[in-house]
Parts: structure tokens; C-alpha cells; sequence
């Protein structure tokens, strides 16, 4: 497993350990390391996301590096993102209430980082002959009252 990270300090001392884990530091607002590093791989997971909330920099973090793994796939890799809770549909109807429509098209008006995940959740859309892909929305992934996991599946 090839594992891309910012920092490896952040991760658990068991996967830093693990002889299965390659661990490679990357420069995710630089998206040409992004696509070097994901070169010839199997499947992507991943579960980028901005550290600050109004006016992040680069405004298009995750979508650029979507777009620089999507360049790198060979094989059409599977592909699995962490988006948005707020991933919107543009033609389908969801069942969003007619106040939660209006809602999430202001958060992408005023939200950078919420914009930035419906673009890349776009862009993976339309990348489709090139890998096979899945978005993840995050508030399935908790675990229940008693502690035992969702029984979210991929």
C-alpha cells in the first residue's frame, strides 16, 4: 500500500511501521508530485481536504490533485473520494428538501473548500473512462450510539 501524506508524523506509529506500507511525503498543493506519486497504482483513496475554511489557499486543492491523479491513472485504477456532506447532484433529484437545495447552493457560493469538493466530485464524474470511482459522503463513516461502526459498505 502506498500511502501519500503531508506529514508522517501524523500517522499512527503502526502504519509507519508496517512493512506493507510505503509512506511517501508530498507536497499537495504542488499537483505534478501528486501524479508522480500515483503513477501505476491500483486504487486511489483519497481523503484530502482544506485546513482553513474561508479563503483557503489554493482555493482548488482537492480538484487539482482529482485532476492530477485522474492524468497518472493507467489501468483505470478504482478510485474512492472522501467529498462532501453536501454533495449535490445538479440533475438528479436526491430528495433534498426545497430549503436544503437553497442552503447548499449558498454554502458553494460562500464555502471555498465546498465548492472546491463539488468541482472535484465533477471532475471525477467525468473522468470516467478513465478510472472507476465511488465518492464517499463522511457523515456515513461514524459509528452508532453504542460505538459499533455504520454499516457503510463500498
Amino acid at each position: 500500500v502506498r500511502v501519500l501524506v503531508r506529514s508522517k508524523e501524523r500517522l499512527l506509529e503502526s502504519v509507519r511501521e508496517s512493512p506493507n506500507v510505503e509512506i511517501i511525503e508530498v507536497d499537495a498543493y504542488t499537483p505534478e508530485n501528486v501524479r508522480d506519486a500515483v503513477a501505476g497504482v491500483e486504487a486511489v483513496a483519497m481523503c484530502m481536504g482544506h485546513r482553513k475554511v474561508l479563503f483557503p489557499k489554493p482555493r482548488r486543492l482537492v480538484t487539482d490533485t482529482v485532476k492530477a491523479v485522474v492524468e497518472a491513472a493507467e489501468n483505470k485504477p478504482k478510485f474512492v473520494l472522501m467529498s462532501t456532506t453536501g454533495y449535490l447532484e445538479k440533475d438528479a433529484d436526491v430528495g433534498f428538501k426545497f430549503w436544503e437545495r437553497r442552503l447548499l447552493g449558498f454554502l458553494t457560493v460562500v464555502l471555498a473548500p465546498h465548492n472546491d469538493n463539488m468541482d472535484a466530485a465533477a471532475a471525477l464524474k467525468s473522468a470516467s473512462s478513465a478510472v472507476d470511482w465511488v465518492l464517499v459522503r463522511p457523515d456515513n463513516l461514524v459509528n452508532d450510539a453504542e460505538g459499533d461502526p455504520s454499516d457503510y459498505e463500498v
